[in-house]
């Protein structure tokens, strides 16, 4: 006999693990997991059917750094008062990456957007056991190659591949 609380006997111990995916500035009416008509996130649709999805969520500020800083630390952006003109979290704030490392837990955070994961004393990745970005040296290389990858050979009006050399 099991019950819906029991844990099954192939199940883990100790604590589960934490997957917390952020898609910064994209549109939710345009996920085929909420709903779109065309198939553009099939293998989020796919990976959200033994995921807890939340299809009510808002955020608390309209751009990356004070909705971040409120996502890691709980508090409203004007209580930690992350903004353009101040865009550091201070260390007075305790981070849930802080929080999870008391616990035991590793973590890690990746982020393209380098204000979260790399800005000079920005410290939104303030608590992270580690943070890389897509500029990070074991990923630039790629990076790069997938940016250039995008680019017409024959356009020679961007600027773009001399300045990923630089």
């Amino acid at each position: 006999t099991s019950t819906a609380c029991s844990r099954s006997s192939d199940a883990p111990s100790g604590p589960p693990n934490v997957l917390w995916v952020v898609w910064d500035t994209v549109r939710a009416d345009h996920l085929s997991l909420y709903g779109y008509a065309k198939p553009t996130t099939p293998y989020l649709s796919e990976w959200a059917k033994h995921a807890r999805v939340f299809d009510d969520a808002l955020s608390v500020a309209g751009y990356t750094l004070p909705s971040h800083a409120s996502m890691f630390t709980g508090l409203l952006p004007s209580e930690h008062c992350v903004n353009t003109q101040h865009p550091w979290l201070d260390d007075s704030f305790t981070t849930l990456a802080e929080l999870l490392h008391g616990a035991g837990y590793r973590t890690f955070l990746f982020s393209a957007n380098p204000h979260v994961a790399a800005a000079p004393g920005g410290n939104l990745a303030q608590g992270f056991d580690r943070a890389e970005h897509p500029w990070s040296p074991k990923w630039a290389p790629e990076a790069k190659r997938i940016i250039l990858d995008k680019l017409a050979p024959e356009d020679r009006s961007s600027e773009l591949p001399q300045r990923l050399d630089r």
